[in-house]
């Protein structure tokens, strides 16, 4: 898909990942969030057709977490391909399509998130009892 049929600047996406209000800042004065986002920017910008994060909600508050997972949902709603690396399951099983989950360096389930998050799985991958509580996707799914 060409990055003009998707609209995408670079100065939108600093728009949508809220990295435009320091954009004239010196990197130095940035906080670990804040770089995240303009790294995060920097990214979408190139106008791939796919994307590779991994752990990009490292340093991100809550709110900024949640709007940069609806993004990504959008784009791949738009025809991009999103692989994301991440350890927030419960936002991944609200805004993924599929997940690979690992353990120890070794894939241990892949599917859609029905299968692959359960109770029985996590349980067994965590070592530790698990209940899993399924809710309706959200406004970024």
């Amino acid at each position: 898909m060409k990055s003009k049929s998707l609209g995408l600047t670079a100065s939108r996406m600093r728009g949508r990942t809220f990295s435009s209000t320091f954009a004239d800042r010196p990197s130095a004065t940035l906080s670990g969030g804040e770089q995240q986002r303009v790294r995060i920017a920097r990214a979408l910008a190139q106008h791939g057709s796919a994307i590779v994060l991994d752990e990009p909600t490292a340093g991100l508050d809550v709110r900024h977490e949640i709007e940069l997972f609806a993004l990504l949902r959008g784009l791949a709603s738009q025809g991009r391909t999103v692989v994301l690396v991440t350890h927030n399951l419960s936002l991944a099983a609200r805004l993924a399509d599929r997940i690979l989950l690992f353990s120890e360096g070794s894939l241990v389930a892949q599917g859609e998130v029905g299968t692959v998050l359960t109770s029985e799985v996590l349980s067994r991958v965590y070592d530790w009892p698990d209940d899993v509580v399924r809710h309706a996707r959200g406004k970024g799914g």
